[in-house]
Protein backbone atom coordinates (compact mmCIF):
# COMPACT_ATOMS: atom_id res chain seq x y z
CA UNK A 1 0.00 0.00 0.00
CA UNK A 2 2.15 3.30 -1.43
CA UNK A 3 1.18 6.52 -0.79
CA UNK A 4 -1.08 8.17 -3.26
CA UNK A 5 -3.61 5.38 -3.35
CA UNK A 6 -6.99 5.86 -2.81
CA UNK A 7 -8.18 3.96 0.41
CA UNK A 8 -11.51 3.26 -1.01
CA UNK A 9 -9.81 1.18 -4.06
CA UNK A 10 -6.57 0.27 -2.74
CA UNK A 11 -5.08 -2.54 -4.66
CA UNK A 12 -8.33 -2.89 -6.70
CA UNK A 13 -7.43 0.19 -8.93
CA UNK A 14 -5.83 -1.67 -11.51
CA UNK A 15 -8.18 -4.66 -11.82
CA UNK A 16 -11.36 -3.03 -11.55
CA UNK A 17 -9.90 -0.26 -14.11
CA UNK A 18 -8.65 -3.68 -16.54
CA UNK A 19 -11.79 -5.51 -16.15
CA UNK A 20 -14.04 -2.32 -17.24
CA UNK A 21 -11.55 -1.95 -20.17
CA UNK A 22 -11.80 -5.11 -21.38
CA UNK A 23 -15.52 -5.49 -21.24
CA UNK A 24 -16.02 -2.39 -22.08
CA UNK A 25 -13.72 -3.15 -24.95
CA UNK A 26 -15.52 -5.88 -26.07
CA UNK A 27 -18.94 -4.37 -25.54
CA UNK A 28 -17.74 -1.42 -27.82
CA UNK A 29 -16.64 -3.96 -30.80
CA UNK A 30 -19.75 -5.87 -30.58
CA UNK A 31 -21.64 -2.50 -30.90
CA UNK A 32 -19.48 -1.23 -34.25
CA UNK A 33 -20.39 -4.81 -35.66
CA UNK A 34 -24.15 -3.43 -35.18
CA UNK A 35 -25.10 -6.01 -33.17
CA UNK A 36 -26.83 -3.39 -30.54
CA UNK A 37 -28.51 -6.17 -27.80
CA UNK A 38 -25.53 -8.02 -27.30
CA UNK A 39 -22.94 -5.02 -26.99
CA UNK A 40 -26.09 -4.06 -23.97
CA UNK A 41 -25.41 -7.33 -22.43
CA UNK A 42 -22.10 -7.65 -22.70
CA UNK A 43 -21.96 -3.84 -20.87
CA UNK A 44 -24.22 -5.02 -18.35
CA UNK A 45 -22.39 -7.89 -17.38
CA UNK A 46 -19.14 -5.77 -17.21
CA UNK A 47 -20.59 -3.23 -15.06
CA UNK A 48 -22.21 -6.09 -13.01
CA UNK A 49 -18.50 -7.67 -12.51
CA UNK A 50 -16.63 -4.64 -11.65
CA UNK A 51 -19.71 -3.94 -8.88
CA UNK A 52 -18.95 -7.07 -7.33
CA UNK A 53 -15.68 -6.48 -7.76
CA UNK A 54 -16.11 -2.88 -5.31
CA UNK A 55 -17.95 -4.62 -2.95
CA UNK A 56 -15.95 -7.69 -2.47
CA UNK A 57 -12.92 -5.63 -1.82
CA UNK A 58 -15.00 -3.10 0.40
CA UNK A 59 -16.17 -6.64 2.44
CA UNK A 60 -12.58 -7.88 2.59
CA UNK A 61 -10.85 -4.69 3.45
CA UNK A 62 -13.34 -4.25 6.59
CA UNK A 63 -12.63 -7.98 7.77
CA UNK A 64 -9.02 -7.64 7.61
CA UNK A 65 -8.91 -4.10 9.72
CA UNK A 66 -11.45 -5.24 11.77
CA UNK A 67 -13.39 -2.33 12.33
CA UNK A 68 -16.48 -4.23 12.96
CA UNK A 69 -17.62 -7.47 14.23
CA UNK A 70 -16.67 -10.05 11.75
CA UNK A 71 -20.54 -11.26 11.52
CA UNK A 72 -21.16 -7.78 10.35
CA UNK A 73 -19.05 -8.37 7.15
CA UNK A 74 -20.49 -11.85 6.47
CA UNK A 75 -23.62 -10.22 6.52
CA UNK A 76 -22.85 -7.70 3.94
CA UNK A 77 -20.90 -10.37 1.77
CA UNK A 78 -24.11 -13.00 1.75
CA UNK A 79 -26.32 -9.57 0.93
CA UNK A 80 -23.83 -8.43 -1.79
CA UNK A 81 -24.17 -12.35 -3.50
CA UNK A 82 -28.07 -12.30 -3.21
CA UNK A 83 -27.81 -8.83 -5.02
CA UNK A 84 -25.49 -10.16 -7.69
CA UNK A 85 -27.46 -13.04 -8.16
CA UNK A 86 -31.15 -11.27 -8.13
CA UNK A 87 -29.72 -8.19 -10.55
CA UNK A 88 -28.46 -11.33 -12.97
CA UNK A 89 -32.21 -13.25 -12.15
CA UNK A 90 -34.07 -9.79 -12.93
CA UNK A 91 -32.44 -8.97 -16.27
CA UNK A 92 -32.78 -12.40 -17.48
CA UNK A 93 -36.08 -13.22 -16.34
CA UNK A 94 -37.37 -9.78 -17.36
CA UNK A 95 -36.18 -10.43 -21.15
CA UNK A 96 -33.72 -7.43 -20.49
CA UNK A 97 -30.56 -8.96 -21.81
CA UNK A 98 -29.92 -12.60 -23.25
CA UNK A 99 -27.78 -14.69 -20.93
CA UNK A 100 -24.26 -15.23 -23.01
CA UNK A 101 -24.11 -11.82 -23.88
CA UNK A 102 -24.39 -11.16 -19.82
CA UNK A 103 -21.65 -13.97 -19.33
CA UNK A 104 -19.20 -12.63 -21.61
CA UNK A 105 -19.64 -9.27 -19.62
CA UNK A 106 -19.19 -10.49 -16.81
CA UNK A 107 -16.37 -12.77 -17.97
CA UNK A 108 -13.85 -9.52 -18.09
CA UNK A 109 -14.00 -10.32 -14.28
CA UNK A 110 -11.33 -12.84 -13.89
CA UNK A 111 -8.90 -11.31 -17.33
CA UNK A 112 -9.67 -7.80 -15.47
CA UNK A 113 -8.23 -9.28 -11.95
CA UNK A 114 -5.06 -10.87 -14.11
CA UNK A 115 -4.43 -8.19 -16.07
CA UNK A 116 -4.76 -5.51 -13.41
CA UNK A 117 -2.28 -7.45 -11.35
CA UNK A 118 0.36 -7.56 -14.14
CA UNK A 119 -0.09 -3.13 -14.45
CA UNK A 120 0.91 -3.16 -10.86
CA UNK A 121 4.72 -1.71 -10.74
CA UNK A 122 6.81 -4.64 -9.90
CA UNK A 123 7.25 -3.30 -5.87
CA UNK A 124 3.91 -3.83 -5.61
CA UNK A 125 3.48 -6.94 -6.92
CA UNK A 126 6.17 -8.00 -4.18
CA UNK A 127 3.40 -6.66 -1.34
CA UNK A 128 0.24 -8.46 -3.35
Amino acid sequence: MSGGRSTETGELREPLAATSLLGGGVALGVALLGEARPAFGIALGTLLAALNLCALGWVVRGLLRGSRPRASYAVLAALKFALLVGAGYVTLATGLVDALPLAIGYGALPFGIVAGQLLLPPRLREEV
